[in-house]
């Protein structure tokens, strides 16, 4: 319990009345300021016994696309004798406050109050405590509490209808057969003359000692190609933040598509951080969540993971194959130099250039045999439509 700004504003001023009435001589000053005492000292009397009330609060849904709608709901209840009951509450939402409406509640009553959260911005954030107060009717003195417990809410990224599948069943068949396709052990392709490295237990024997040679059975896999997300970060790749959204929405509905056709999918950003899916049921959930919380990221420092350069040589690395996808506001020519050399890797690599001033890299193929494709459109809606378009020839 203590005194609001208000009651102690009446409660110093009626003491100076009082003390000036003392020493002036002047007793109806006194009974202002006795009068304004004998406010404080009611309102302490009637919020000084705390009422008998239950409150809870929960949030839904806890994962919301960006600007979809989510609540807040707060359940009260009064058991106390208190003939009628008036508190104000305030929820924690991230950084900000939200005000929310609690109307009178008469002894014996339940109320369940719902109140919007905004998701006007993409995040992850914190809800709650969910402060409380009830003061007295001069507004003079009032009574704190808190509702335990704390929530989280993922703002997810918007996403597209993203017709990943429609230029995977296009590659199918020759992205298994290309050479950047992984070994695997699935569908016999051919045989071939032995090279040192090579693993013995896929030596043909019959067919070797008939050619007097060695050859070794080429196994391909072509059941799950692999997506791979390459979303820049940088701050230099984006005019402004908006930009940067979009290409979170393209790194999303790639994922997304991957995840509802249960194709293994890996993310990597920039800034170093990696996310890699095996096609199960979280997977999208996993990468909707993370992207939730992707921020843009400052330069990088000397001997850093950051940096497109970094995030290039960390897939050149990985296992290649499949489709990758880069998503950026802007690329200078050694930025996409350096994806024009990873794209060997892959059987198809598209680069989306958001925003604006996306134009300015051009739109266009370069090169049938590296099979990169430049796309330059101002949203992510609109990347989407295109990759439709470029999928159907």
């Amino acid at each position: 319990m203590s005194l609001t700004r208000l009651g102690w504003s009446v409660a110093v001023t009626s003491l100076a009345l009082v003390g000036a009435a003392y020493l002036l001589g002047y007793p109806r000053v006194a009974v202002l300021g006795v009068g304004g005492l004998a406010a404080v000292a009611i309102g302490m009397a009637a919020v000084a016994r705390r009422p008998r009330v239950t409150l809870s609060r929960e949030i839904f849904p806890t994962r919301v696309p960006r600007g979809e709608p989510a609540v807040g709901m707060l359940r009260i209840s009064n058991a106390s004798r208190i003939a009628g009951l008036r508190i104000e509450a305030r929820e924690r939402f991230g950084a900000d406050e939200i005000a929310v409406p609690v109307p009178y509640l008469r002894a014996g009553a339940s109320r369940e109050i719902g109140y919007p959260l905004p998701t006007s911005r993409r995040g992850v954030i914190e809800v709650g405590p969910l402060r409380w107060e009830r003061a007295d009717v001069l507004g003079l003195v009032r009574w704190q509490d808190a509702v335990a417990g704390r929530q989280v809410l993922f703002v997810h990224p918007r996403t597209h209808p993203f017709p990943l599948g429609a230029a995977l069943r296009a590659q199918r068949w020759d992205s298994a057969v290309s050479d950047a396709a992984p070994n695997g052990t699935i569908t016999f392709h051919h045989l071939r003359d032995y090279v040192p490295g090579d693993d013995l237990r896929f030596i043909h024997w019959r067919s070797s000692a008939r050619l007097d040679t060695l050859m070794v059975r080429q196994n391909i896999d072509v059941a799950l190609p692999r997506t791979t997300m390459l979303l820049v970060t940088d701050e230099s790749a984006y005019p402004d933040s908006e930009v940067f959204e979009e290409a979170v929405e393209v790194a999303a509905s790639t994922l997304l598509a991957a995840a509802g056709q249960r194709l293994p999918a890996r993310l990597v950003t920039s800034a170093g951080q990696v996310l890699a899916g095996s096609g199960g049921h979280d997977d999208a959930r996993m990468f909707l969540d993370f992207l939730a919380g992707v921020e843009l990221s400052g330069p990088a420092s000397a001997g850093s993971d950051a940096g497109l350069g970094r995030a290039v040589a960390r897939l050149e690395r990985a296992e290649g194959g499949g489709v990758l996808v880069a998503a950026a506001g802007t690329l200078d020519g050694t930025g996409l130099a350096m994806l024009r050399r990873l794209s060997a890797r892959y059987d198809q690599t598209v680069v989306a250039l958001l925003g604006t001033a996306a134009g300015a890299a051009g739109p266009g193929r370069n090169g049938a045999d590296l099979a990169i494709a430049v796309l330059a459109t101002p949203t992510a809606e609109q990347f989407c439509a295109r990759w439709l378009e470029m999928a159907r020839r």
